[in-house]
């Protein structure tokens, strides 16, 4: 048994006031002290106090039993703590009911969780925007939100459908009274993904996992691995602005706003908030009192 499944190094790297990249996502930022120092937590709790599972396990696992989802893992008692969101609960209540708890994911020193969302809209070429007007405000309903909150299929997009009897105490599965709470708790200082517009998530995503994994493995040092990390993406960012001129008069734009921000914050002064368009940054500006605020 584990304590836990993964590590979400995102959200320790922002615990640690840092981001993939800057505040107007021009460039990748993770030659520092604190990535290097996440690799190194990750490491020690891996391979050092073994309360996170190596490759090795995850591959035995794999190997070992037909059903190996990390939800139904976790049913099956190989781990303490599962990382996960309120639809993962949808898996959690087929089978023997359980009696489960819920907290903030770990950080380092500022409290940050992730937040996703499934987006709709309508078309602005669309011949028939009458429906698609209609099928939004079934989303606004109470119907709708009612049923996402007995299915527990993510949160309701009504916030006050959360702040319901139903939603918090579910009276078919009492072992998650106090789970719903916290999720609706964790969704105050949840923070999207930050993706730079410059280059693909997939690629940025493929390429730290590459150097993170390499660095677990000891190929690398955790210094070695972030900077090349930050090199790699901002090799691929630019190569995608030198074959798109559109993407590239973006970025023009945004350099000089990059440069404006650390013009500020080298003399101390505020910056103002519209100068940032990291999600990450602007949430943690407005907390260390370094934004100038509309």
């Amino acid at each position: 048994m584990f304590f836990s499944v993964i590590i979400n190094a995102v959200t320790l790297r922002r615990g640690l006031g840092r981001s993939m990249f800057n505040e107007t996502m021009t460039a990748a930022t993770m030659d520092n002290p604190e990535a290097a120092q996440v690799i190194r937590l990750m490491h020690k709790w891996i391979f050092e106090d073994r309360i996170i599972p190596t490759q090795a396990d995850l591959d035995f696992f794999a190997g070992s039993d037909t059903n190996t989802s990390r939800i139904q893992l976790f049913r099956q008692g190989r781990y303490a703590l599962l990382t996960a969101a309120r639809y993962s609960l949808v898996q959690l209540r087929d089978g023997e009911p359980m009696k489960l708890a819920a907290r903030p994911l770990p950080h380092g020193g500022f409290p940050n969780g992730l937040l996703g969302s499934g987006s709709v809209g309508i078309y602005a070429k669309s011949e028939h925007k009458d429906l698609a007007a209609y099928l939004l405000k079934f989303f606004a309903s109470e119907t709708y939100n009612m049923s996402v909150v007995h299915s527990s299929d993510s949160m309701p997009p009504v916030p006050r459908f959360a702040d319901t009897e139903a939603y918090r105490r579910p009276v078919d599965f009492p072992g998650e009274w106090g789970v719903h709470e916290m999720i609706s708790d964790v969704m105050e200082i949840g923070i999207t993904t930050c993706a730079s517009p410059f280059v693909l998530p997939s690629a940025t995503n493929r390429i730290e996992s590459e150097f993170r994994l390499a660095a677990l493995a000891d190929v690398y040092t955790p210094e070695e691995a972030m900077a090349l990390t930050e090199r790699f993406i901002n090799r691929e960012i630019e190569l995608n602005v030198s074959k798109n001129p559109t993407l590239a008069a973006k970025y023009t734009r945004l350099l000089e706003d990059q440069a404006e921000i650390d013009r500020l914050r080298a003399a101390g002064e505020l910056v103002p908030l519209e100068l940032i368009t990291n999600p990450f940054y602007r949430r943690y500006y407005v907390a260390q009192g370094w934004a100038k605020l509309p």
